[in-house]
């Protein structure tokens, strides 16, 4: 019984004493490639595609969610827009009505144009402005992406 148990613990720890004679052939046994080794290997191998499977699909998903709601916050943004310009146009044909009319002065019609176009304009600022903040508060939903990369497609 004890014979068994030192056999046992020299095949665990395998402290074989290299020399002169057998360096060559302890060098290659411990650079040798059991099955277990290649099962863990082959293991390893597969979690780790499947972990890049999933980092690949996340930051697609992500990337396709980030794009759909930014687009759709500069098409509301460019509604507001659309929405000034067309207050702006409607004024503007209302002045020229007025001074062919003869209900205004060729000064006056520029005047009221001058302040119907910084209020267009006026309107367009605070649409970007709100367009920026949206974006931003968009970004902070998605901490652990580059969303500014994804800016540029």
């Amino acid at each position: 019984m004890a014979k068994d148990k030192e056999k046992k613990t020299a095949a665990k720890g395998e402290q074989i004493v290299a020399s002169e004679e057998n360096v060559m052939e302890t060098i290659r046994k411990g650079n040798l490639i059991d099955e277990e080794i290649a099962a863990i290997g082959d293991e390893q191998d597969d979690k780790e595609e499947q972990e890049r499977k999933v980092r690949e699909y996340r930051r697609a998903k992500n990337k396709a969610k980030y794009q759909n709601y930014k687009a759709l916050l500069q098409l509301r943004a460019r509604r507001r827009e659309e929405k000034a310009t067309k207050e702006w146009l409607s004024a503007t044909k209302t002045l020229f009505d007025e001074l062919c009319g003869s209900k205004c002065t060729p000064t006056e019609y520029e005047e009221k144009r001058r302040e119907a176009y910084k209020e267009c304009e006026k309107a367009i600022q605070e649409s970007n402005s709100q367009l920026n903040k949206e974006i931003s508060e968009l970004q902070r939903q998605f901490p652990g992406y580059w969303c500014y990369e994804w800016d540029r497609y």
